[in-house]
């Protein structure tokens, strides 16, 4: 199982090398080139220059992703894949780059001490501070990955060792310049707004987030296989789809699968779609989706709606609801969607009596221990 990290804006999703951050959302690029070695990033006042020993193996085998990883601002990851690797994931979009990636470098920006860097930097042979310190934030280059050197063995190690030996040439030329970190957050914050995906449902179809603009409104409910039978909410869900002719919008529903893909995950799943006998969507996570579940969503199962654009409306909601709690969530968010300001209930004065205090503690236990039909995450998705 491995972690996926929170991607920042940088860079969403694969990217292959061509003179740095490949990027198919303009509103994310934020890398720019004056030559096609050049690259700089000014949301992080940061800019360097690719090493020409690389142009060989750029857009094959060697790979960016820039993320924001646990005590760090940004992280922006170089790595290897080998010759096979590169293959199986071009076959296979919805697999996880993450699994495949053999980091030969990163740059770190973070504002966090040394100690509390100091498992990721275990994780390298060398780290040394690059730059000069911009904003309270001290720019590190890490190369080496041991994990990476132990696993590697013939042409690949011989091919890694080479981008090993040159990114040196990238540390040296690494330049930092004063810059706004609010301004990253804030671009950040509106791209979590927003959910989009390039990937494939259980049943093997290709499917973007472009299948938002359909409909005026689309209920996305996130599940896991993990869940089931306990949490599991195709009957429920499926009646809700069943309804959608009554509203008055162009209504759709979508489920996703955090957990997926995966051999175990994706036939848990396709069983219980079975069962239910549902006739809705059921996709997979490809890196872009699974950050923002990371990101935004902190219990299993949430449902989210969203526009024609894949914007956010209204809150998200938690937990299990029967068919009549969802009809009512549809049609709040109907409202939200139209602009209607939800009602707001005054809150009373009248001071709570010691009987009716502890009937109250009594019920905040009980849902306390039933986890209001909720799986909490333990902030991170996984994939197989």
């Amino acid at each position: 199982m491995k972690k996926l990290a929170i991607m920042l804006c940088l860079c969403m999703g694969f990217g292959v090398l061509a003179g740095g951050c490949t990027n198919t959302n303009e509103q994310t690029q934020s890398s720019t080139s004056t030559n096609s070695r050049d690259v700089t990033y000014e949301q992080l006042g940061l800019s360097y220059t690719l090493p020409d020993e690389w142009k060989e193996l750029e857009g094959t085998q060697v790979v960016q992703e820039s993320i924001r990883g646990e005590n760090t601002f940004a992280q922006i990851i170089y790595s290897y894949l080998t010759a096979e690797d590169a293959a199986t994931l071009a076959e296979d979009p919805t697999l996880s780059i993450y699994n495949y990636m053999k980091p030969i470098c990163q740059i770190v920006l973070s504002s966090a001490s040394e100690d509390a860097l100091s498992e990721l930097f275990s994780e390298y042979n060398t780290v040394q501070t690059v730059g000069e310190e911009q904003q309270g934030y001290t720019y590190y280059f890490l190369s080496g990955n041991k994990e990476a050197l132990s696993s590697l063995e013939g042409e690949d190690l011989e091919n890694y060792n080479m981008l090993l030996d040159s990114s040196a040439l990238l540390a040296s030329s690494i330049k930092t310049q004063d810059f706004d970190p609010e301004a990253l957050d804030t671009l950040n914050d509106e791209l979590n707004q927003y959910i989009t995906f390039d990937t494939k449902s259980i049943q093997g179809m290709e499917v973007d987030s472009t299948i938002f603009g359909a409909y005026d409104l689309t209920m996305v409910n996130f599940g896991a296989s993990y869940t089931y039978p306990q949490f599991d909410e195709f009957e429920v869900l499926e009646q809700v789809y069943n309804s959608r002719r009554s509203f008055p919008v162009d209504f759709n529903l979508v489920t996703a699968v955090i957990d997926t893909p995966g051999e175990d995950a994706e036939k848990a799943v396709t069983n219980a779609r079975k069962d239910a006998d549902v006739s809705f969507l059921t996709i997979m996570m490809d890196d872009t989706l699974g950050s923002w579940v990371l990101n935004n969503l902190t219990s299993i199962p949430s449902t989210v709606f969203v526009d024609r654009d894949g914007k956010i409306v209204g809150e998200i909601v938690e937990g299990t609801k029967t068919y009549e709690e969802y009809m009512d969530e549809v049609y709040a968010h109907i409202d939200v969607l139209n602009g209607v300001e939800p009602e707001t209930t005054e809150e009373t004065t009248d001071e709570t009596t010691d009987e009716s205090a502890q009937d109250a503690s009594t019920e905040e236990s009980t849902a306390n221990e039933t986890d209001a039909g909720t799986t909490k995450l333990p902030v991170e998705v996984t994939q197989e």
